[in-house]
């Protein structure tokens, strides 16, 4: 199983190392693009291309690119961010910016299920020791099973915070009724995810309602 596990790990460094080598290159090009697309707005906007056939449109046109290189230049950044969160199996993680990491990578499936997501931190500086992407990981299939019973609509509440003096991260989402009785341990739908809850250190409680779902995690208590 150890040897299974640092296999893992070989895999995930490796794939972590090739696309942020892939990221450093779409951002040169997305550069090339963006000088491009600059320098024909300030050729329509000299004197001599006051007459050019469609220059409005054209204009309106090159809008739109630099627009979508910026859109394009956040979303290269996020995946170069998410990249190198495979450099190291333990470093500092700030709660707070993992959430809104998590929650920018999965904002194209929250759309397409019209719920919104909402990652926050009770105070600034919650901070654990931890492997970055293992961490990201079990976040987001939280995330992906506490969706699942939202209706349209719904909203996907993401906290960092502070529990009895222990980090923790509450992930939950409730279209009707409240909460369940919380029970110990991962949903059983999630129950593969048991092993990174053991090696992160962590304790895992989840409560289930008619309405929604919630699983909280808790650090240094596992």
């Amino acid at each position: 199983m150890e040897g299974m596990i640092r296999q893992g790990d070989r895999e995930a460094r490796f794939m972590g190392k090739i696309t942020a080598g892939m990221t450093h290159e779409i951002r040169n090009v997305l550069a090339i693009l963006r000088e491009s697309a600059g320098l024909m707005e300030d050729l329509m906007g000299l004197p001599a291309s006051q007459s050019f056939p469609h220059r409005e449109r054209l204009l309106r046109a090159l809008g739109v690119i630099q627009q979508q290189v910026e859109r394009a230049v956040e979303l290269v950044g996020r995946l170069n961010r998410f990249a190198h969160s495979m450099d190291e199996c333990s470093s500092r993680v700030d709660l707070r910016e993992l959430l809104e990491q998590m929650c920018a990578l999965a904002a194209r499936q929250a759309r397409s299920r019209k719920v919104e997501l909402r990652p926050r931190a009770e105070k600034e500086g919650i901070r654990v020791q931890a492997d970055p992407f293992a961490l990201g990981m079990l976040i987001s299939a939280c995330m992906e099973h506490c969706m699942e019973v939202l209706e349209q609509g719904g909203v996907l509440e993401l906290v960092a915070k502070e529990d009895a003096g222990s980090p923790a991260v509450i992930i939950e989402g409730f279209s009707g009724q409240g909460c369940g009785e919380e029970k110990i341990g991962l949903p059983p739908e999630l129950a593969c995810f048991s092993d990174l809850v053991s090696s992160l250190g962590l304790q895992a409680c989840h409560e289930h309602a008619p309405g929604g779902r919630r699983v909280r995690l808790l650090f240094g208590a596992g």
